[in-house]
């Protein structure tokens, strides 16, 4: 079965919610014309019946008995037609003889027809019940209603029947009504129609721009970007893939950049090896203890390069092991001092440690610590000048443990600076900046500082050089 896509799935739910809601208005809007029509039908009917009773009251003051409507039928239709068509307070009014009979013939007929329709069945009964108009005897069922004049019960009128209920003039308006409300739904219906189809697109549209800069991103082409200017989630979600498909592009180039760095790295010493070796098989250079430690010097570069490498990817994938011990970080401080003292002394460089006499205890890996010291303070040894300075500090300070390693002149720009962490970043004529040896010592260095909780920075020294900042939390 063919899968159906997010723009179909959305134009079919929002048609039926629209369809749904529609339908419950159609119904609900049915039901309460129904039961208002209901409603107004019975309040004409009791109206009618009570405009009924008091022409009836007023005839009977009028005349005084129910002679007239027992000789003359027709009285009877007429009274009832009056009361369809007049209000009770015109018929208490006094009336002629001539008003109360009916002398065309062919009207009377009509209104009979008429009564037959829109009336429902009326019959007269006098005092004692004995039946005067109409077709219904006592006893019958339906709504019995007195009759007054002077205080006293002079007849009883019996309402049978609810034809008025049922009339066909009644059926006509509901069925108008019923299509006037098919009707507007429909046209609901074709405008929520007409509405649905843009509403996905444009629910839809932008998903689908995004998912085929996805694909092309997944097939390796990091310079597609999506064009959605929008401010909701659809469009913070094309912002973040942009942002995503930017590092993903940059990482890119830096891993190329980083391979033909590598590559170089490699190819130097490997080349020197090669020389000094053909040079030798060749007769042109003896086989003494000078060449061959020209050999063993390239050799050693060779597998420093190597071991850092393997240690940079160690701690990229996150597998490098780290025990977590509490440590004192001055004690280890003093230990990396006390190694590299010698090297120091070689450059006539004046090493110092600046620290207060308390514990700098914090939770760490001894030996990844001892790593990254180590890294530093060779670093600075490195590539500081001669007859230079060497300073390290460390103090406590907002919960966490500063060590700070700087040395003098030469230093670097801020933007040699912002990179000096990144893998393989060296400059042009490196022996004589601050970044040097393999490129990689740093970046191991940011790892170990990360790994760790804490954070690494360098700015520009006061004795000259750069100062390389370390902030780990104390315990």
């Amino acid at each position: 079965m063919k899968r159906i896509s997010l723009k179909a799935k959305v134009f079919i739910l929002l048609l039926i919610f629209t369809g749904m809601v529609v339908l419950v208005m159609s119904l609900l809007m049915q039901q309460g014309v129904n039961q208002g029509f209901d409603n107004y039908k019975k309040s004409l009917e009791k109206a009618f019946n009570h405009r009924l009773v008091l022409t009836l009251e007023s005839y009977y003051d009028h005349y005084g008995s129910w002679q007239d409507l027992i000789a003359k039928p027709q009285l009877w239709h007429q009274i009832l037609n009056k009361s369809a068509v007049k209000v009770s307070k015109k018929l208490s009014q006094p009336r002629s003889n001539k008003e109360w009979q009916i002398n065309d013939h062919k009207k009377q007929k009509k209104v009979q027809e008429k009564l037959k329709r829109f009336i429902p069945d009326y019959t007269l009964f006098d005092s004692q019940k004995q039946r005067i108009s109409g077709i219904e005897s006592w006893g019958s069922p339906g709504l019995v209603f007195k009759i007054w004049s002077q205080g006293e019960i002079v007849g009883f009128l019996l309402s049978t029947g609810d034809q008025s209920v049922v009339l066909e003039q009644d059926k006509q308006f509901g069925k108008r009504i019923k299509r006037l409300i098919l009707g507007v739904s429909a046209v609901m219906l074709g405008v929520s129609l007409l509405l649905t189809f843009p509403i996905a697109n444009y629910l839809t549209k932008p998903i689908k721009a995004i998912n085929e800069a996805t694909k092309k991103a997944a097939a390796g082409d990091y310079s597609v970007r999506t064009r959605i200017n929008r401010y909701d989630e659809i469009g913070q979600l094309a912002d973040n893939f942009n942002r995503l498909a930017t590092t993903l592009e940059s990482n890119a180039e830096i891993q190329k950049k980083q391979m033909a760095d590598i590559a170089h790295e490699l190819r130097t010493p490997i080349a020197v090896v090669m020389a000094e070796l053909e040079a030798i098989q060749d007769g042109i250079h003896p086989a003494d203890g000078k060449h061959i430690g020209i050999i063993s010097g390239q050799i050693a570069a060779l597998k420093n390069l190597v071991d850092d490498l393997h240690q940079l990817s160690l701690s990229d994938l996150g597998t490098l092991r780290y025990q977590m011990d509490e440590l004192d970080l001055l004690k280890l401080v003093k230990q990396v001092k006390s190694a590299f003292s010698l090297a120091a002394q070689q450059k006539n460089l004046t090493m110092t440690l600046i620290h207060d006499e308390i514990n700098y205890k914090i939770s760490g890996d001894h030996n990844r610590l001892y790593q990254l010291l180590n890294n530093l303070i060779d670093n600075a040894i490195s590539y500081t000048d001669s007859d230079g300075m060497i300073q390290i500090t460390i103090q406590e300070k907002n919960e966490q443990v500063v060590l700070q390693v700087e040395d003098s002149e030469p230093s670097l720009s801020v933007d040699e600076m912002a990179q000096m962490f990144n893998r393989l970043y060296r400059k042009e004529s490196s022996r004589n900046k601050k970044t040097g040896g393999s490129g990689l010592g740093l970046a191991i260095v940011k790892n170990i500082v990360e790994a760790h909780q804490g954070t690494i920075q360098a700015s520009r020294s006061e004795l000259g050089g750069v100062k390389i900042t370390i902030a780990l939390p104390k315990i």
